[in-house]
């Protein structure tokens, strides 16, 4: 560019005029810079707006040469950039390198390069050459050389064994969510539809409790008063952040309370474990619009023994009369499925190998079966689309699975049930979500009757066995957000508090696979949740016999809320190295207790009253009629709490947050669990 002259420097700068060292410094930025008189004077009107210089000086020019290099520097490193990606070509997609190819390694991809595969027939798309039980680990990796393969991590009532039905069982899901409810409201949720929901659960648990005399009457938060009284709401934090003593409020419900939220005063409560969006009843004294609480319930007490006998009886006939017929054995795993190191599915695989040799009745697989924080995934080094990658590398080997014991004429044939993950790199991550769609012709007409594809969360049966399951992380979400306080015994002989138990509880108490609300936010592991959908779909539409919880924390196999078995199997695959998988097999409640249940279990002889089957479908009927009953988001605050009466239909309905009468712990003698490394 032409050289600058001084007269244009003091026509573009007049500050300059009359001072030669101003304009001898101007003209050597200019020539080192590369800089027209005109670019000068707009960087000395950027240092102006930034340093609030207002004179020109030698030490104001200093900076304007410190701001001219930083600029030079800054528009050389976006040429070098755009250099090298010119010098590199544009992308080759479905390529890959070097550094990436031992991903695959063992996995039988196809490299013939793309020029010769026309001349040689080959697909152009790359493929997998699977065997008919996958793949092993390759070579050297930290998964193939692992110990302690099988080692049992976790076990419940090793007296009992691993024992499957004799005849061939049906799965079938328990009234399964329509895909319009969990598909209408993503991306286009509304404010008031969602609101109305999270204030129908309010409202329930105010209709289960009026005109019960053993609580005392209920009262709005937003009512001060001398007398103790009991205040239904949501529990909820003050602000952002985890919920504290000082942070907490109830919020009730805007039919008897408009809505409003009041703080909670827990120093004169013994015991509660509470977390945010929790439906609670709180019984003390509201002074001031502070409650000062006495007794946290979050279920309903228990009733008498005659509704237990009814309960019993109505559970019985509603199951059929196969269930508890038979021992139903059930194998669960929860993902990832692949080691981080390669994409062979060898855990995968060495699982499918596992179930061949114990044969459950059900194999349950949750997902993410593609997983999207998998190195590959994420780095976007697969040579495939993430629906191949799941079509070849888990459908495949499942068919091929199947069909083998087709053809061995296997007298039974067990059932494999997949749900879905957020974090599934070929699905959306909204939770809940829809079942898995299997491609068109990925299954023949003869393994379709196996195959089970169900949405997440889900509650389903198998022969006769309700078992509840999602493949959110649930618990590790409680364990962050609970507030608990809980005494220890005095009785050195009483079993200690435990907390995996309690968090389970949750999930039974509020008849709900994900109560968190809101839910807690991780930009390391975000969770995505469609709240809408989450309430019309993600409840327990019964009480389940068997809740599989996979977690990031410690597996367990524990009695929950209403003696439900509650199990985390953990993931089948951690990091390099393998993780760990559950065996869980149901004895017949008919079955007479071997002499050595005595010594291992001693409340075994306790008798138990089958209300551990009552099916809590009252609570969705309830909570219909109060949508139903509010209309719209507007006419909900012409509902009074004292005008709506429990519609129970007779003794036998469990109530929506209930205890089920006396409560039984036979599960503790039925269920034989042992969680083994893989």
């Amino acid at each position: 560019m032409p050289r600058v002259s001084a007269e244009e420097i003091r026509s573009e700068i007049p500050e300059t005029q009359g001072n030669a060292d101003l304009v001898t410094r101007c003209l050597k930025i200019c020539e080192q810079y590369r800089l027209s008189a005109t670019d000068l004077q707009v960087q000395w009107d950027l240092l102006t707006m930034n340093k609030s210089a207002k004179r020109m000086s030698l030490e104001a020019l200093a900076d304007l040469e410190t701001q001219c290099r930083n600029d030079d520097s800054a528009k050389r490193q976006k040429l070098d950039r755009k250099q090298q990606l010119t010098a590199k070509g544009p992308p080759k997609p479905g390529t890959f390198n070097k550094d990436t190819a031992h991903l695959l390694a063992g996995v039988g991809l196809d490299t013939t390069p793309a020029y010769r595969r026309s001349a040689a027939g080959i697909s152009p798309v790359p493929g997998f050459a699977l065997s008919p039980m996958g793949t092993e680990a390759a070579p050297g990796s930290a998964f193939a050389s692992r110990a302690e393969v099988g080692k049992v991590v976790v076990s419940l009532n090793t007296w009992r064994t691993f024992a499957s039905s004799a005849e061939q069982l049906e799965v079938e899901a328990v009234a399964p969510p329509r895909t319009a409810e969990l598909a209408e409201s993503r991306m286009w949720e509304r404010l008031d539809e969602r609101a109305r929901l999270l204030d129908a659960q309010v409202v329930a648990f105010e209709r289960a409790l009026s005109g019960r005399d053993d609580v005392p009457p209920l009262s709005s938060v937003s009512t001060a008063g001398s007398e103790e009284a009991t205040f239904v709401g949501r529990v909820c934090c003050e602000g952002e952040g985890r919920l504290n003593v000082q942070s907490l409020f109830l919020e009730g419900s805007r039919a008897s309370s408009n809505g409003c939220r009041v703080r909670v005063d827990l120093k004169d409560c013994p015991e509660y474990a509470l977390f945010p969006g929790q439906i609670v009843a709180v019984i003390g004294i509201n002074i001031r619009h502070s409650i000062v609480a006495t007794r946290v319930l979050t279920v309903l007490p228990p009733r008498d023994a005659q509704a237990a006998a009814a309960a019993t009886a109505a559970a019985a006939a509603a199951d059929g009369p196969a269930a508890g017929r038979s021992a139903v054995a059930i194998m669960s795993a929860a993902g990832p499925f692949t080691t981080t190191d390669d994409l062979t599915y060898a855990p995968f695989t060495a699982l499918l190998q596992k179930a061949m040799e114990v044969r459950p009745d059900c194999l349950v697989l949750l997902g993410p079966f593609v997983d999207e924080s998998h190195p590959a995934v994420a780095g976007g080094d697969v040579p495939v689309t993430y629906e191949t990658l799941f079509c070849r590398q888990v459908l495949d080997p499942l068919k091929d699975w199947i069909e083998s014991q087709l053809e061995a004429e296997a007298t039974k044939i067990p059932h494999v049930v997949l749900l879905p993950s957020p974090k599934d790199a070929h699905l959306l991550g909204a939770y809940p979500q829809p079942p898995l769609e299997f491609p068109r012709n990925a299954l023949p007409e003869h393994v379709r009757p196996y195959m089970h594809s169900l949405s997440n969360p889900a509650t389903f049966r198998i022969g006769g066995l309700r078992v509840a399951a999602a493949s959110v992380d649930t618990l590790f979400l409680l364990g962050q957000q609970e507030l608990a306080k809980v005494p220890t015994p005095t009785d050195p002989s009483a079993p200690k508090p435990d907390r995996m138990a309690r968090l389970a509880s949750h999930v039974l108490q509020q008849r709900h696979l994900l109560p968190l609300f809101p839910t807690p936010l991780d930009e390391r592991q975000p969770l995505p949740v469609d709240v809408t959908a989450n309430l019309r779909a993600g409840g327990l539409p019964c009480l389940p016999e068997v809740l599989l919880v996979p977690s990031e924390l410690a597996p367990f196999a524990k009695l929950g809320f209403g003696g439900v078995l509650c199990v985390n199997p953990g993931k089948l695959a951690k990091a390099a190295a393998g993780g760990n998988y559950a065996l869980i097999s149901v004895h017949p409640a008919s079955e007479p207790e071997p002499a050595a249940a005595a010594e291992e279990m001693p409340a075994a002889g306790v008798e138990a009253a089958e209300a551990l089957s009552a099916r809590s479908t009252e609570a969705d009927a309830l909570l219909d009629s109060v949508l139903d009953s509010q209309g719209g988001a507007a006419s909900s605050a012409s509902v009074k709490v004292e005008d709506v009466k429990p519609s129970l239909t007779g003794a036998a309905a469990v109530e929506p947050f209930g205890t089920p009468p006396d409560a039984p712990r036979e599960m503790m003698t039925r269920a034989f669990v042992e969680i083994k490394k893989i």
